[in-house]
């Protein structure tokens, strides 16, 4: 654009609501805060292609200097540019020659925005605040980028690692007109019903992502520098066995260690010898999740437009517990043979009459009622969904279980990713708010939480410590010992 057509292109706003954005350092609202408490302007500029910025003007004005104006465009264009150069560096390290081919989707935040989520710490002594994910609901999407193997893929995830307003999608831009453009992350549906803006192949994808959250660790082993290896060896021999001796790309999440090292949440990148649809992979998750007794694989990912967030978290006031948040492991093969279930597994349904906790596993019923968030055939809409799938996931969890920003982190992900083709744009974003997610959660947890950590306790035998909390004893073990036992037994 020519310096005549950013002065005659850019709008200005002065509306509150336009005036939300994500800080991306501490020291950044802080800043933003003494310009207010001077007598600055803030002022929302944004253009057709896009591009959207906060300006303060100086004290007594409403108005940037046209200077100015032209200098915050052409630095967020920049920042525009700077991204593709990136891009284009990244797929010099892809080889090109490569039989197998597959592609990735990463969308890009606006300028104001972060798919990073912070833990700031304002003194020694004061609590970790933490701010979750603020991604937005508009994003810009390149042409994807080819891979043809696990290690191009971890090229990939490594480089996402540094990239705070990148994330992946399992979608591929239904069109060469969105591309490069400013775009709601939408997609819904299969086939002549599919309706948004990213697709998943028919065929679906080589990759997978595993989204492990809060794993129980046995007693023994605790998240710590020293033993993230064991830890992520132990996780991956949770999941079937074709994925024990598969190369795999691993990720700790945002919060692993911060607060529990009892627990670990990570993801798990593997690369499949053959593409599988999203609709087979769902499937493929409910059967381990029922086989293994827990949720250890989220079917939430396997969907056109579900963010898989990929950059390392922010710390302000603190230091990351783990330096050194991802690798590659190589193994024995470099792709996995997934195993896919014979027959449908039975999942829990639920009736759409009003909200009610789900008392059985974790999963099925929350998963259930995400599913009816939007406007698709078979969605509720999203209000009464959103009320349902908190209630769920309070009544399986309980108060003490219940992590609120994961919560929010989720529901707000599904709103804004569902279809909305009976909503405007402005309605969904007041949906995804703060202002309405909150609340429902906080209902949730009044009404269900103390009666699902009630259910809990009640369950335990006092004085007898549960089974799952003794060290875990291999099959062959059991069975030398079974055998041991038969040997000397006197018939």
């Amino acid at each position: 654009m020519t310096d005549l057509e950013i002065l005659t292109g850019v709008t200005f706003s002065y509306d509150p609501k336009d005036m939300t954005c994500r800080y991306p350092t501490a020291a950044v609202k802080i800043k933003s805060d003494e310009l207010l408490n001077q007598g600055f302007t803030p002022v929302a500029m944004s253009w057709k292609n896009g591009v959207k910025v906060i300006h303060y003007c100086d004290p007594g004005t409403t108005l940037p200097y046209p200077a100015d104006v032209l200098g915050v465009y052409k630095h967020a264009e920049k920042m525009r540019e700077a991204e593709i150069a990136a891009l284009a560096r990244l797929e010099t390290q892809i080889d090109t020659k490569a039989t197998v081919e597959d592609s990735i989707t990463i969308l890009w935040t606006e300028p104001h925005k972060l798919a990073a989520k912070q833990f700031i710490k304002t003194s020694r002594r004061s609590p970790i605040q933490v701010k979750p994910y603020d991604a937005g609901s508009l994003f810009t999407a390149y042409e994807p980028i080819k891979i043809h193997d696990i290690h191009q893929l971890s090229t990939v995830v490594t480089f996402l690692e540094t990239q705070q307003r990148g994330f992946v999608i399992r979608g591929a831009p239904v069109s060469s007109q969105i591309v490069s453009k400013l775009v709601a992350r939408k997609g819904s549906g299969e086939g002549a019903k599919f309706k948004g803006n990213f697709k998943t192949p028919e065929l679906g994808r080589h990759y997978i992502e595993i989204d492990v959250d809060k794993f129980a660790l046995p007693r023994r082993l605790k998240l710590t520098q020293a033993t993230v290896h064991e830890v992520i060896d132990h996780v991956v021999h949770a999941l079937p066995s074709e994925f024990h001796e598969a190369s795999y790309h691993w990720q700790l999440s945002s919060s692993a260690g911060v607060f529990d090292k009892t627990k670990v949440s990570m993801h798990l990148w593997f690369w499949l010898n053959q593409p599988v649809p999203d609709k087979e992979l769902k499937r493929w998750a409910h059967y381990v999740n029922t086989k293994v007794g827990a949720t250890i694989v989220d079917p939430t990912l396997f969907q056109h437009v579900q963010a898989h967030y990929t950059a390392a978290p922010i710390f302000e006031g603190m230091s990351d517990p783990f330096p050194i948040r991802s690798g590659l492991v190589q193994k024995q093969h470099d792709s996995v043979s997934l195993v896919l279930p014979q027959t449908p597994i039975r999942t829990l349904s639920a009736k759409a009459s009003g909200a009610k906790p789900s008392t059985g596993s974790s999963g099925a019923g929350f998963e259930f009622f995400l599913s009816q968030i939007g406007d698709h055939p078979g969605g509720r809409g999203f209000h009464v969904p959103t009320r349902d799938a908190a209630a769920s996931y309070v009544g399986s969890h309980g108060t003490e279980g219940t992590d609120p920003e994961l919560l929010f982190s989720i529901l707000r992900d599904r709103i804004l990713s569902a279809d909305a083709s009976h909503h405007s744009d402005a309605d969904i974003e007041q949906r995804a708010s703060r202002e309405h997610i909150e609340p429902i959660i906080r209902s949730a947890i009044e009404k269900f939480g103390s009666a699902a950590s009630e259910r809990r306790k009640s369950r335990r035998i006092e004085g007898l410590a549960p089974h799952y909390q003794q060290a875990k004893t291999e099959p062959v073990d059991i069975q030398q010992a079974m055998s041991n036992f038969l040997d000397e037994y006197k018939w």
